[in-house]
């Protein structure tokens, strides 16, 4: 499988959840792409926020820029922002 659809894949996995913070696993599970590839592009892509607070099982999660400006008000960003947890 390729990087493009790979991004593809998840990027829309990642839009289409019924959840905003979503972990690596789950995504490899949704889409069928072994998690290596999912972590490495998580990781490496510019599209893609880490959460500051990993789940409760302590894995961490994931989310879209995009989304996350869509769904948090602008006050929750901002105090993010200024406590250095998400842009």
């Amino acid at each position: 499988m390729k990087d493009k659809e790979i991004s593809l894949l998840v990027l829309t996995a990642l839009e289409q959840s019924e959840y905003k913070w979503r972990t690596a696993r789950g995504l490899a599970k949704e889409t069928n792409i072994p998690i290596q590839k999912i972590q490495r592009f998580l990781e490496n892509s510019q599209a893609i926020l880490r959460s500051k607070k990993p789940n409760k099982s302590g894995k961490p999660l994931y989310t879209t820029r995009d989304r996350y400006r869509k769904s948090t008000p602008v006050t929750k960003r901002i105090l993010a922002a200024l406590r250095n947890e998400a842009l």
